[in-house]
């Protein structure tokens, strides 16, 4: 699947509904690479799905795997963006990825957007990874975003201000409230021990 253009047009049919697969990697040997697939990841033994993570310890790396899956066989997700974070005890960390590709918010960055949208039947996937500071409960954070207009054409909404458009109810005119950007959260636990317990014996 390769990074591409969108060509919808404003008003054009919502977008497909992504399927997401969250693994944590366990072979070292899977984790050199982060593009996206010209089709269906290999998925093996490796792969350990996120109710089962194992058992992780303090230094190791936590490397995992993200893939957005289109099953439908006709429309298309649209504007795809996978964000991850790991929060530990006392830390956040943002973990990023060739999937996060965030709604522009300026003009500036709007200039260089370019939406990821996903064919039918097919996955855009990466791979994520950062070393294990801390023992006790960490949670890796996973927000998918996607659908909505085009966002390199839809009005920021300081624009609308600054045009006098102050209307907080449904406009025909702004084609986000017929075709709203979706959003969805996944959290996935594990516990972090030490690998050595040492007591001191009297």
């Amino acid at each position: 699947m390769s990074l591409q253009k969108s060509d919808q047009a404003l008003g054009t049919p919502e977008s497909a509904v992504p399927m997401l697969k969250v693994m944590r990697i366990q072979s070292p040997e899977l984790a050199n690479t982060a593009v996206p697939s010209q089709t269906a990841p290999v998925l093996s033994s490796a792969l350990i799905l996120p109710d089962s993570f194992g058992i992780i310890h303090i230094g190791e790396t936590f490397t995992a795997y993200l893939g957005a899956l289109n099953v439908s066989s006709s429309a298309i997700v649209k504007n795809l963006s996978i964000s991850a974070i790991l929060q530990t005890p006392t830390r956040k960390f943002p973990m990023p990825s060739i999937l996060e590709n965030k709604p522009p918010t300026t003009h500036q960055e709007r200039k260089l957007y370019q939406p990821l949208q996903v064919e039918p039947h097919q996955v855009m996937d990466a791979i994520i990874s950062r070393p294990l500071e801390e023992t006790g409960q960490h949670i890796l954070r996973v927000e998918v975003s996607y659908g909505g207009p085009d966002l390199r054409h839809a009005p920021f909404k300081q624009d609308e201000k600054m045009n006098g458009n102050t209307n907080t109810n449904t406009n025909t005119n702004n084609p986000e409230n017929d075709n709203p950007r979706k959003l969805l959260r996944k959290f996935y636990r594990f516990h972090v021990s030490s690998p050595l317990h040492i007591r001191e014996l009297t």
